[in-house]
């Protein structure tokens, strides 16, 4: 009753050391005994009996039936186990027929598979309750919990207790005690993509300003805030129709996003911070002071561009020495080393300046170089326009800039456009568990205090802002749709759609549903008047 009886089969029986060690529970006889009140920790169980022809006489049961509580351990080989092993277990043990008789005097009455346990993706175990049984509250806080807490504890966690502990009835559970949870901090990740005829130049610029004059922290709920925001990854379409990610100040790629991608930036830190491409994997920049080194290897040869300023006095200049300088150049032997890790591979002439009846000088450029547009419009010209732009100029700049290869040089706009305006229609769509109450008006406050007009670029600024339509999920789980002062749904739209408000104006205010052709609410200064139809007679 206070521990184990362990009785050894006919031709078995237990050691001398072991009926002295653990104490016998029936005589000894020939150095060896049928019964001892232990199990053995060394793992030996009862032996063949050469001294022993009998079996050991059983005690006199008690008179009064008891019931005794046994716990299975059933340990099976990854190796051995078909799939789907516990369902079949369990439906094995439901099958059972009770009560079952082992001896006259011992049956089975009760059968119950509480835990199951199998290998989970790290290499441990994976123990889960099955139905009406649950684990301790001490348990569940000790290990890691692999499912959502139901019932007063939990019902799965990552490991098997080592002191033999298995799931228990959940009617016999301690809920654990009920306390509010700690604040915690969650990392979101938020991808914005927006379509590239959508973005104003300079977008990524003006959405950095935006994160930075974020107020924090910003409540969204009563027990949820954000309190820190950082831009990391900014990606815009390169010239080869892909993506060129760069990261923010701060932030840098991981060395394996370098090396699986083409990088578009000097290598600076401890990996690179601008690929061409987007990991599909849903990986951004992350803070430089998590992010593992490269390991150090030889750099891979890298293409430096110099130019070279070469300034001669006149005195000392022989006749035709532009042409002299030119024929030079091209019988330079190329490759030309200048150090073991260092040589020249390609050498260019592209300008050349020479002084002019003026005192000044005029600057002109090589076959297949030209000036820049800019360059030409902010000197006076000396040659024909050819190419894109042109090739010589009255002048040197003063910013180091000299002609450069006419395939990269911008031709001239054929006359500076006239100044356009352009409507942009903005829809805004917020997850409804992410807006705070009072949404609409709070937005209304935001548009009606931005500054106007607001510069994007030099060329491009925004001269009028305009909060035309608010929609919200109304009580059959659709949308409302209302109009902001001086605008109104169209006749056709009204018409089309349950209405919400009093028709005011030409028209209605309000509308159950969003139209699916992407209009909204017009200015009442443009919207056509429904039609009136004539009186009932």
């Amino acid at each position: 009753m206070t521990g184990y009886q362990c009785r050894c089969e006919q031709s078995f029986a237990w050691s001398f050391n072991n009926c002295i060690t653990h104490g016998a529970c029936d005589a000894i006889v020939g150095d060896t005994c049928g019964c001892i009140n232990a199990l053995p920790a060394d793992g030996r169980y009862c032996q063949p009996n050469t001294s022993q022809t009998e079996p050991t006489p059983s005690p006199t049961p008690p008179n009064d039936p008891v019931d005794i509580d046994l716990v299975l351990e059933l340990r099976v080989p990854v190796s051995s186990v078909p799939s789907g092993f516990i369902d079949l277990f369990r439906q094995i043990v439901n099958r059972f027929l009770l009560p079952f008789p082992i001896t006259q005097s011992l049956k089975v009455v009760g059968l119950n598979f509480t835990t199951g346990c199998s290998p989970d993706s790290t290499g441990g175990l994976q123990c889960g309750c099955e139905e009406n049984f649950a684990w301790s509250c001490d348990t569940c806080n000790n290990f890691s919990v692999c499912s959502n807490v139901t019932g007063p504890t939990c019902g799965c966690i990552n490991g098997l207790p080592s002191d033999g502990q298995f799931c228990q009835p959940i009617t016999d559970v301690v809920p654990c005690p009920t306390s509010p949870p700690d604040p915690v901090d969650i990392d979101l990740v938020l991808e914005l993509r927006v379509p590239v005829s959508s973005v104003p130049s300079g977008f990524i610029d003006l959405f950095r300003q935006i994160v930075n004059r974020f107020l924090l922290p910003f409540p969204i709920t009563q027990s949820l805030k954000v309190v820190g925001l950082n831009f990391t990854t900014g990606c815009s379409p390169n010239s080869t129709g892909g993506l060129q990610c760069g990261c923010e100040e701060n932030f840098a790629w991981s060395c394996d996003t370098c090396n699986n991608f083409s990088v578009c930036s000097n290598v600076t830190g401890p990996t690179c911070g601008c690929i061409n491409g987007l990991p599909s994997d849903g990986q951004f920049c992350q803070p430089i002071t998590d992010v593992v080194p490269c390991p150090t290897s030889p750099p891979d040869p890298v293409d430096i561009d110099l130019v070279l300023e070469l300034r001669v006095p006149v005195s000392s200049v022989p006749s035709g020495f532009i042409d002299l300088f030119r024929q030079i150049v091209n019988r330079f032997l190329l490759p030309f080393p200048i150090t073991q890790s260092l040589k020249v591979v390609g050498l260019n002439f592209t300008t050349g300046c020479s002084p002019n009846s003026t005192g000044g000088l005029q600057c002109g450029c090589e076959e297949n170089f030209a000036w820049s547009c800019d360059t030409c419009n902010n000197f006076s010209v000396c040659s024909n326009v050819t190419g894109p732009t042109c090739g010589c100029i009255n002048g040197l700049p003063s910013d180091g800039q000299f002609c450069q290869p006419i395939t990269d040089v911008v031709p001239c706009p054929t006359s500076p456009p006239d100044p356009v305006d352009i409507d942009l229609v903005l829809e805004l769509r917020v997850p409804v568990s992410s807006v705070p109450s009072g949404f609409i008006d709070l937005f209304r406050q935001i548009v009606n205090r931005f500054l106007l007009p607001f510069p994007i670029t030099q060329s491009l600024k925004v001269v009028g802002l305009n909060f035309t339509t608010g929609c919200s999920p109304n009580s059959t789980g659709g949308l409302q749709c209302g109009c902001e002062e001086n605008f109104a749904w169209s006749c056709d739209t009204c018409n089309n759609f349950s209405v919400c408000s009093n028709v005011t104006g030409p028209t209605c205010g309000c509308i159950n549903g969003l139209p699916s052709d992407g209009q909204f609410c017009q200015p009442i200064t443009d919207v056509v008047p429904c039609p009136t139809s004539p009186p009932g007679m």
